[in-house]
């Protein structure tokens, strides 16, 4: 009598199926009490970043302001021209940058306040410019990032604190070789962790600085 064959082995899951069901789960662990953990972290370290050094000197004396009234009419403080140097791009010449800003605040209290800290706010708007590139000050996307950076300067001045930015976290990067429905399904639990990003750090005061406008923006 023949002796029975062998039962044929499984076949071994593919690498990189495997390997994504080991990001998924640590995305998983991230959204669940390893998520919320990590945001309680990063607000701590922020909130510690700003208690020390410059941060506790700029706004030991600032002052406190209420939610902006949407019945006021805004306020704009206009801030004299800047002409700054640029960060170099490799194999291109110096290139430099003449912007005029203008502030939305809400309210005289804010204006008055940004006026007594004026040099404080300039420094901190030309390191904000020069640390920019010609190439990214010539797309929508650079003008819209570099507004970002203004008001967070000039609502730090105010004793405003920005919440800390979102940091993908290395588990949900794509990999060479990741299959479409793959990089899709990282996506996804990326927006979801960066939804309880938003969502856990939502309830901060409103900056002051309402809103940041640029009169005139050339790029030599």
């Amino acid at each position: 009598m023949a002796a029975k064959e062998a039962p044929a082995e499984a076949a071994p899951p593919k690498k990189g199926k495997k390997k994504l069901i080991i990001i998924i789960a640590a995305a998983v662990l991230l959204l669940g009490g390893g998520g919320a953990a990590a945001l309680v972290m990063m607000k701590k370290k922020a909130a510690a970043a700003e208690e020390g050094g410059e941060g506790k000197a700029a706004q030991a004396d600032a002052p406190k302001f209420k939610a902006p009234d949407p019945k006021n009419p805004p306020i704009f403080v206009a801030l004299e021209p800047f002409t700054v140097n640029l960060k170099p791009e490799p194999g291109l010449g110096d290139k430099f940058a003449q912007i005029s800003v203008t502030l939305e605040v809400a309210a005289k209290e804010v204006e008055d306040a940004l006026k007594l800290r004026m040099p404080i706010l300039r420094n901190e708007i030309l390191f904000a410019i020069a640390d920019k590139t010609a190439a990214e000050l010539l797309t929508n996307e650079g003008k819209q990032a570099l507004g970002m950076d203004i008001a967070s300067a000039a609502g730090k001045q105010l004793g405003w604190q920005a919440p800390p930015k979102f940091v993908v976290p290395p588990q949900l990067m794509p990999q060479p070789g990741m299959a479409p429905e793959q990089v899709a399904q990282l996506e996804q639990m990326k927006s979801m962790l960066e939804k309880q990003h938003r969502e856990q750090f939502k309830s901060g005061s409103p900056n002051p600085v309402l809103a940041v406008h640029f009169a005139s923006f050339i790029v030599h």
